[in-house]
């Protein structure tokens, strides 16, 4: 008796942000490089930075949409109060008008996407990343607000243009703390482990 196929190795796309604001660091940008240095295993990883601008952040990850062709997807951000990770459950179609960018832009709508839904659900598997996780003392909380600044416009952007055009890819954002709370070590060891989960859930899988 033969075999089952094995399914094909999934395409990861992970990215973070460059340092907003004041801040001079950001541990997502961090992360990406070093990720991309030990990478999981079973997966096939890409990473990137994206400027924290309107113009610009949605712009650079749609191109790597279609560059790379992934069955997942997982944006992360950094979340300057937050004490551990936050799962972002939902992608919320507002804005700020009042907090510029890096580059000094407001936008000129507090609608991102006008006549889409006023929420999209992240298409992880929240339930399974929210005991996994854990299971391996790494805390992380759900979180059902991505703020109004660029990272919850870019993850409304991704999930509304996947909905559309890809439903099949999962998608999801991470929030991460400061390096203070947890430092680079222990995310790239948190960010590893949930890439690896994703990839064995067998998530972004064509039916």
């Amino acid at each position: 008796m033969s075999s089952p196929p094995s399914l094909p190795t999934p395409i990861v796309l992970l990215t973070g942000f460059e340092p907003f604001g004041r801040l001079s660091a950001n541990p997502t940008q961090t992360l990406m490089q070093a990720i991309a240095d030990a990478a999981p295993s079973g997966v096939r990883l890409h990473t990137a930075v994206l400027p924290v601008t309107y113009a610009e952040a949605w712009t650079h990850l749609h191109h790597l949409l279609r560059q790379h062709q992934p069955q997942i997807v997982v944006c992360t951000g950094l979340a300057v109060q937050a004490e551990t990770l936050r799962l972002e459950r939902y992608a919320h179609n507002r804005v700020s008008t009042s907090v510029a960018d890096n580059v000094g832009n407001v936008p000129s709508s507090a609608v991102i996407v006008p006549n889409a839904p006023d929420t999209y659900p992240t298409t992880l598997p929240v339930a399974q990343i929210l005991v996994t996780l854990p299971a391996a003392g790494i805390a992380i909380a759900p979180s059902d607000d991505a703020g109004d600044y660029v990272c919850n416009y870019v993850y409304f952007h991704a999930l509304h243009h996947l909905a559309h055009h890809a439903p099949h890819v999962a998608c999801g954002f991470v929030h991460v703390p400061p390096h203070a709370t947890l430092p680079a070590p222990l995310l790239l060891e948190a960010m590893r482990l949930l890439v690896q989960v994703l990839g064995q859930a067998g998530c972004g899988a064509l039916p």
